[in-house]
């Protein structure tokens, strides 16, 4: 996975869809912000990261107002 990414890439690749913010619906805290960003991870490398250092920064800085929680929160989720 890239590390850098611009802001129109991530709007492009990273926003979640009308039907993925419903499936978060029943999600809180760091569930909530790890489901969205292993959805969208998989859904580009058609895999789930080897561990959570392998998302970049600015991919869960970018999801993080998204869903409505910190960035601090993707560390806690397991």
């Amino acid at each position: 996975m890239k590390r850098e990414w611009a802001p129109e890439e991530l709007a492009k690749h990273w926003t979640l869809s009308p039907h993925e913010r419903e499936a978060l619906a029943n999600k809180s805290g760091p569930t909530r912000l790890g489901f969205a960003t292993l959805l969208k991870f998989f859904q580009l490398e058609h895999r789930f990261p080897r561990d959570g250092q392998e998302v970049p920064a600015a991919v869960v800085e970018y999801l993080s107002p998204l869903v409505g929680l910190p960035p601090a929160l993707w560390r806690e989720y397991k």
